[in-house]
């Protein structure tokens, strides 16, 4: 019976042991997620819908961004602080000031986001853009029929553009 028991505990402080090995792994693993801080911004909107929703739609990607670990979004004020000061708006964005935007907001990402209505179908794009080399990391689209759609139009964007779909 001694024996029994010994080899219990035994076993049981071995499982202890190793489910404290595996947790220290994965909060490691969690760690070691490279952090950028990215600034979404809508750009180009020619209606007065286009724009009403554009800025709904930014919420939907920002919410969405706001649940990746590796993402540090920045927050709107300090974005349309940078645009106004700049007097940029929506429509005076171009690639060439992307960078000096980037350094201003202090971002290593920007995710330019464009909502057109096209005869009955929203179209989202977004181009990830690294701030540093100007680059073009990734691009995406989506559409939808339905203004109550744009939220998963939005998510879907969101996740194809960080690899997640």
């Amino acid at each position: 019976m001694k024996r029994l028991l010994s080899k219990f505990f035994l076993f049981s402080v071995l499982l202890i042991l190793l489910n404290c090995s595996s947790q220290n792994t994965i909060s490691e693993s969690k760690s070691n997620i490279p952090k950028y801080s990215i600034a979404i911004i809508q750009v180009e909107y020619h209606s007065a819908d286009e724009k009403k929703y554009s800025s709904i739609t930014r919420d939907f990607i920002e919410e969405e961004f706001s649940t990746y670990s590796e993402y540090i979004v920045i927050d709107r004020v300090s974005i349309d602080k940078i645009l106004n000061e700049l007097s940029l708006n929506n429509t005076g964005l171009t690639d060439n000031n992307i960078n000096r935007i980037g350094k201003m907001l202090q971002a290593d990402r920007i995710l330019l986001t464009k909502l057109q209505k096209i005869d009955n179908v929203w179209v989202l794009t977004g181009r990830l853009i690294a701030v540093e080399t100007g680059t073009v990391i990734k691009t995406s689209s989506g559409r939808v029929s339905e203004v109550s759609k744009l939220d998963g139009a939005a998510k879907g964007l969101s996740r194809r553009i960080t690899g997640r779909l």
